[in-house]
């Protein structure tokens, strides 16, 4: 089921380790790396918190080598300016509607220790924009600055596509639109379909993407279904990048190697097949935007959708 594929049992992580098999052997090195991460304190070996600023932040370690990560905030934006939000935060650090709240969630693959203290602190960094972000009630850009330890080097991951397991034919160079960026389409399968994936590179920074909606019009069923479509996606996100709403993900120079990038693709990939067709029919469709509104909207956002 396409479901079961973007939460816990994600194909995401079937290029990493197998995550029995490698817990079983570094618990130690896990719970050493955790309780060295800034701003992190351990409650247990699978729960603690994470201070970003104002933000408390609670942290899991969960089945199948997921590390996730949720935070509630005094003043979260309305539901279309955090889809604009999304855009600009690190890694898969996104929005989410859970039920009866809205969540800044994010995850990781554990998958080795090296990367954790690099891909938590960016995403606890990007708690602390978002909160700023929030108070100010600003839906625009935010001052995340790349570190230059996290600045991905363009050959590098050159190199490391060429290597992704996902068979010939599977990686096109695209010619660049500017000086300054780099572009390559992968073709992860989902379902046995390829699903072409886009893979820019620009000053460093990595996003993978692909387009799921162009141009929609703001809507607040539309932006209700894309933040609960965001609960339960893993290690990628919904986000209105200018005016097209796309599914993506960041990913930053401690996980450029072909196992990171497969997984990466592959729940992008994932997320917009699952998500495309439920999110064109609240577009297309009148009648279900109306029912939507009326029956899993809350009463007063479902008065103004009217």
């Amino acid at each position: 089921m396409a479901h079961a594929a973007i939460e816990d049992r994600t194909t995401a992580g079937r290029h990493a380790q197998p995550p029995e098999r490698w817990l079983a052997r570094h618990t130690t090195k896990l719970d050493e790396a955790l309780r060295s991460i800034r701003g992190l304190t351990m409650k247990d070996e699978h729960r603690g918190t994470l201070a970003a600023g104002s933000v408390l932040a609670e942290l899991r370690v969960e089945p199948h080598q997921w590390i996730r990560i949720d935070a509630i905030l005094d003043t979260p934006p309305e539901p279309w300016d955090a889809l604009r939000v999304n855009h600009w935060l690190p890694g898969n650090l996104r929005y989410a509607q859970a039920p009866g709240r809205m969540a800044l969630v994010a995850e990781t693959m554990i998958n080795g220790v090296a990367h954790l203290a690099d891909s938590l602190g960016e995403i606890r960094r990007g708690l602390r924009s978002a909160a700023r972000n929030a108070d100010r009630q600003m839906a625009g850009p935010l001052a995340t600055r790349l570190q230059d330890d996290l600045a991905v080097d363009r050959q590098a991951l050159a190199s490391a596509l060429e290597r992704l397991p996902f068979g010939e034919q599977s990686l096109i160079e695209r010619e660049a639109t500017s000086a300054a960026g780099s572009f390559w389409e992968v073709r992860p399968r989902v379902a046995g379909e390829p699903v072409a994936v886009l893979v820019e590179w620009s000053g460093g920074r990595v996003r993978l993407g692909r387009t799921v909606l162009t141009g929609p019009r703001p809507s607040a069923p539309l932006a209700d279904q894309a933040l609960r479509l965001n609960s339960r996606f893993r290690l990628c996100r919904l986000a209105l990048a200018g005016e097209d709403l796309v599914v993506e993900t960041l990913l930053h120079a401690g996980v450029i190697e072909p196992a990171w990038l497969a997984a990466a693709a592959h729940a992008v990939a994932t997320a917009s097949r699952y998500g495309q067709a439920k999110l064109e029919a609240l577009v297309r469709h009148e009648p279900a935007a109306r029912w939507y509104a009326t029956l899993l909207l809350p009463k007063a956002v479902a008065r103004d959708a009217r």
